[in-house]
């Protein structure tokens, strides 16, 4: 039968009347998977057009940042999503990855000492997107209301200041409100490089990389990320 392909399983036995088994329960199985694929890629899609990777190649510094709408907030509207006290939730999650090099042991380099950094602190730029504000009933000054800027050079994140090291990450999750429907978020991360045995501090510990000199000292880029509150 030239042209045609026939399938056998281990016995010999011919396999192409598989098909003729295939029952409802299997179809709708099959259209059930195929459903859940294609809600899992849209989700995807919609995750990666609120991500943004920053990626500093001569410290080996990686920043992963995205952000979801996790609700809207209101007084006095009974949950009405328009109103000037409407304020729209997010959520976003921040990685910071040292994607140095572990040291060696066995060969006795001191690279992991000039590669372990500190976070000491974050800035912040967050915009509401103006042109949303007639969709979401805000009619408050936009000049007064579209930018917010969050200067923390010193006091890390979520109360920390980790020391990472090569090989290791710190993540964490903060939030922030938009009296818009969308808006973006960029930033720095305020880092130093410190000796491979710093230890991890709290705001308010005496943290000696403080005081280190200020070629020690580097800002870790954000690329802008998008605040999107259109599934809400």
């Amino acid at each position: 039968r030239k042209g045609f392909h026939n399938s056998f399983d281990e016995d010999g036995k011919d396999n192409d009347n598989d098909n003729d088994n295939v029952t409802k329960r299997d179809i709708i199985h099959m259209q059930r998977f195929a459903i859940d694929s294609i809600n899992l890629l849209e989700e995807q899609l919609r995750m990666n057009d609120r991500t943004s990777i920053s990626t500093d190649e001569e410290r080996g510094i990686r920043v992963v940042a995205v952000s979801k709408c996790i609700g809207v907030s209101s007084s006095g509207h009974h949950g009405l999503k328009v109103g000037p006290d409407v304020k729209y939730r997010f959520a976003y999650r921040i990685r910071i990855e040292n994607f140095n090099k572990p040291e060696n042991e066995e060969d006795g380099s001191d690279s992991e000492c000039s590669s372990t950094v500190q976070l000491l602190g974050r800035t912040w730029k967050i915009l509401e997107d103006e042109n949303e504000y007639s969709k979401s009933g805000n009619d408050t000054d936009v000049d007064d209301q579209r930018e917010v800027n969050v200067v923390a050079p010193t006091t890390g994140a979520v109360g920390s200041l980790p020391v990472i090291r090569p090989g290791q990450a710190f993540e964490y999750m903060s939030g922030c409100e938009l009296g818009s429907l969308t808006g973006t978020m960029s930033g720095c991360f305020h880092m130093a490089i410190v000796d491979a045995d710093t230890e991890c501090g709290q705001v308010g510990d005496p943290i000696d990389a403080f005081n280190l000199p200020k070629d020690k000292h580097f800002e870790m880029k954000v690329e802008p990320f998008k605040l999107v509150a259109e599934e809400v």
